[in-house]
C-alpha cells in the first residue's frame, strides 16, 4: 500500500514509535515499533489497510476525500460582513485608508435580500 504524498513519516524522539501525519487532513497516527518493527508490515496488515483508507492516509482514496471535502464545503454558505472600517492593526501591506466608515442601510438591505434568496434556492 502506498501512502499519500501529504503523509509525513518519522519516529518519536525515543525511537519507540512510527509517527504518521497527514498534513492535508490534520490526522496523525502513532504505531508502536513493538507491534510492527517494520512500517511496511503495518501498511500491509489487513486491519491497518482498512484504517488507513478510512483516515485518508493512502493514495487509493484520495479522490474520495476530495469529493467528500468539496461536497461538505459546498453545503454551507459562508458570509463575512465588514460592518465598519475601524481596524486598528495598520498592517504594512494594507490598502485601506482608515476612514471611519460604516455599512449603510442600502447595503444592509441588499445583504438581507441576498440571504433570503439563498435560503429559498439553495445551491446544494
Amino acid at each position: 500500500m502506498k501512502l499519500h504524498n501529504n503523509v509525513i513519516v518519522t519516529t518519536d524522539y525515543e525511537d519507540l514509535n512510527h509517527l504518521l501525519f497527514n498534513s492535508e487532513t490534520g490526522t496523525s497516527l502513532k504505531v508502536s515499533k513493538n507491534t510492527f518493527t517494520d512500517l511496511n508490515d503495518f501498511l500491509d496488515h489487513p486491519e491497518s489497510k482498512s484504517f488507513l483508507l478510512d483516515k485518508y492516509f493512502t493514495t487509493e482514496n484520495r479522490f474520495n476525500y476530495l469529493k467528500k471535502y468539496h461536497s461538505d464545503a459546498s453545503k454551507n454558505m459562508r458570509l463575512i460582513l465588514l460592518v465598519h472600517e475601524n481596524c486598528n492593526f495598520r498592517c504594512t501591506y494594507c490598502y485601506e485608508t482608515f476612514e471611519k466608515n460604516k455599512m449603510d442601510l442600502k447595503t444592509v438591505n441588499g445583504i438581507i435580500n441576498f440571504i433570503k434568496k439563498e435560503i429559498k434556492n439553495p445551491k446544494c
